[in-house]
């Protein structure tokens, strides 16, 4: 019965070890995944050329500013006009499917205000041109950003808000100082981004 007894201590605490060492490895491994900037981490790169590509021919390249802290934000502007912006979505089984389609727009009708876009985590601002151009559609203007560690965006780590929302203050005062942002402004952020949004 003590024979019995002490495997099952000895097979019970190498359990909680090997528990706890896969567990802390594991965690540890994860929180690096986090912190580390997606765009210093594998992305396709045939994906985002073509991406670059559409952006490029449809709507110009895209500008960036450095920051105070050493910090280049990456950002595209979208005017106000008719893009006959056509999306299309579908959700099958296990399948979700979004399709949109625009054209250059000719007109440049005075915008309405500014709508900032900030996407989600892992993604960047090309993620964001449909609502981009649904906004300017609209009759707004469209600033699709890169935040921090995203897209063509520097920055060494992502802090989940603790640097981006100043590095956005300054972004927007920097933008408005050019006369890019038009009040009112509003922000519209997709998971990560709607985080940024709210602070």
């Amino acid at each position: 019965m003590a024979l019995k007894y002490k495997l099952f201590v000895k097979t019970g605490l190498a359990g909680l070890l090997s528990c706890f060492f896969v567990g802390c490895t594991m965690s540890g491994y994860v929180a690096k995944r986090l912190i580390t900037p997606p765009n210093q981490q594998r992305q396709n790169d045939e994906m985002r050329a073509k991406l670059d590509a559409m952006q490029t021919k449809i709507l110009g390249a895209g500008n960036s500013i450095l920051l105070s802290n050493e910090t280049k934000l990456a950002y595209q502007v979208i005017e106000p006009g008719d893009y006959q912006l056509e999306l299309e979505s579908s959700l099958e089984t296990d399948t979700f499917k979004f399709n949109f389609s625009f054209t250059k727009s000719k007109e440049l009708p005075e915008p309405h205000g500014t709508i900032i876009l900030l996407h989600g985590y892992y993604l960047d601002r090309r993620s964001m041109i449909p609502w981009g151009l649904y906004f300017a559609q609209h009759g707004y203007r469209s600033i699709l950003v890169d935040l921090r560690g995203h897209g063509d965006s520097s920055g060494d780590s992502v802090t989940f808000g603790q640097e981006e929302r100043y590095e956005l203050k300054e972004l927007l005062n920097a933008l408005g100082a050019q006369n890019i942002v038009e009040d009112p402004v509003g922000v519209f952020g997709y998971s990560y981004g709607a985080v940024m949004a709210i602070q």
